[in-house]
């Protein structure tokens, strides 16, 4: 700011450049520290604590900056081991093979484990993941992600298969984990998906970033996710895109309604998480090459079921989206994307389909009336008929949602709130009258809805 804009100052200084020194050079740096680590903490540093300091803070903390961050990680780790609390902290999160370790002469040992536990505070990223690799981190995706999103069996496959083979095809790359389009009606589970990634990857319902880019149909909202440029109104606050990105790295990036975004905010938000790599404009950047981006387009009309993957069929993700008459944000997300996902709306069928996830959000209200209000909740045949015959006639989840909640949570709610509920509840369905029958066993008092 200072010496480039004068002249005179300039030329009665050189430019030096400081780069990062090579690893053998920082591991001898860590080596010669070690002794004072120890006698300052009490420990023993292991020479795979070194070597991990050095890997993961390179691959996970790009941010930051070698030495420092590889010594800060260390001294974290030494700290932790001399502290009873990090102790039992560590063991609270999910460290199921814990041992204490002791060194020649009774000290606390710093291994790898204890620097990888570090970089998991700090970045959140599971601690297995860190420890083991990703050989077995991936295992069981898929069947997880089934369980999670009823009657979507085709479309959870393809998201876990693409999410895997995108890891392989972009090693080395500094690209995200994945870039998904997730393409279907509105109310199929779309945005559910997206928050089962993030519970099912990350390990972390809250590693989700959700943004509704319906509000962005503007060119210039683009400040709001990267923030305003100098000068204007706004520069100093914080967006709603980079910095929560920089504070969890590890997430689900959700770009809700992609479609309804304006075409520039679209080019420029590919780019950028092409890069792998995003920045503000207050020169702050945020790495996206451990988060998973997910892109939702809604349509009304019906489109293949199979997933398409731009690198596995030739033009065929590009002709999936002219389908639905959008043809230039098709070339917008050729070669950007690692795959597009189809949704379609749930079949009727007692085994994948509306059915299916009938029985999923009855039994679940069963078990929250179970936990929450020690309620023992029972529902006659007559009323799960009436429930299966109004969920037949729909195939969206949000409808099959508001079929559970007209019949079942609503005369269960005021039944509670007028406290005429009792620690046996049976709702049952009156054919005659075409109502719902709240009955307490206890009193056998029935109460119409």
């Amino acid at each position: 700011r200072w010496f480039e804009q004068d002249p005179a100052l300039k030329r009665r200084f050189e430019r030096i450049e400081v780069v990062e020194p090579s690893h053998p050079l920082v591991r001898n740096i860590l080596e010669s520290l070690a002794p004072e680590l120890e006698e300052e903490y009490g420990v023993e540093v292991l020479d795979e604590a070194i070597d991990s300091a050095i890997d993961l803070s390179v691959h996970y903390l790009p941010e930051q900056r070698l030495p420092d961050k590889a010594k800060k990680l260390l001294m974290d780790a030494c700290i932790a081991r001399t502290n009873p609390l990090n102790t039992a902290a560590e063991q609270e999160e999910r460290e199921d093979r814990r041992e204490e370790h002791e060194g020649a002469e009774g000290s606390p040992e710093v291994d790898r484990r204890a620097v990888a536990y570090q970089v998991h505070l700090k970045t959140s990223i599971p601690l297995d993941r860190l420890l083991k690799g990703e050989i077995t981190w991936w295992v069981g995706l898929e069947k997880r992600l089934r369980r999670s999103i009823i009657g979507q069996d085709e479309a959870m496959r393809a998201v876990a298969h693409t999410v895997v083979a995108s890891r392989l095809k972009n090693a080395g790359k500094r690209r995200p984990l994945a870039v998904l389009a997730f393409v279907g009606p509105p109310g199929v589970g779309k945005a559910t998906a997206a928050r089962a990634l993030a519970r099912e990857v990350f390990y972390d319902d809250r590693a989700l970033i959700r943004l509704d880019m319906t509000d962005f149909q503007e060119a210039h909202a683009l400040s709001r996710l990267i923030g305003s440029p100098p000068g204007y109104v706004g520069y100093e606050d914080a967006d709603m895109l980079v910095t929560p990105l920089r504070r969890r790295p590890s997430s689900v990036v959700l770009f809700e309604d992609f479609d309804r975004a304006h075409p520039r905010i679209q080019d420029r938000l590919l780019r950028l998480i092409e890069e792998g790599e995003l920045g503000d404009t207050r020169g702050h950047r945020a790495d996206a090459t451990n988060a998973l981006f997910v892109l939702t387009i809604s349509t009304e009309e019906a489109v293949l079921r199979s997933p398409i993957g731009f690198g596995a069929a030739e033009d065929g993700g590009e002709r999936m989206l002219e389908r639905l008459g959008d043809t230039s944000l098709a070339l917008r997300l050729r070669d950007r994307v690692d795959g597009v996902v189809s949704f379609s709306e749930l079949s009727k069928d007692a085994e994948r389909g509306s059915l299916a996830l009938l029985d999923a959000i009855v039994d679940q209200f069963v078990e929250n009336m179970a936990a929450e209000y020690q309620v023992a909740l029972q529902l006659s045949e007559a009323l799960r008929g009436r429930l299966s015959d109004e969920v037949r006639q729909h195939g969206k989840a949000r409808d099959v949602e508001a079929v559970v909640h007209r019949l079942l949570v609503e005369p269960a709610a005021e039944v509670l709130l007028e406290g005429r509920g009792d620690d046996k509840m049976t709702i049952d369905w009156n054919e005659e009258s075409a109502q719902v029958v709240v009955r307490n066993e206890a009193s056998d008092k029935e109460e119409t809805k």
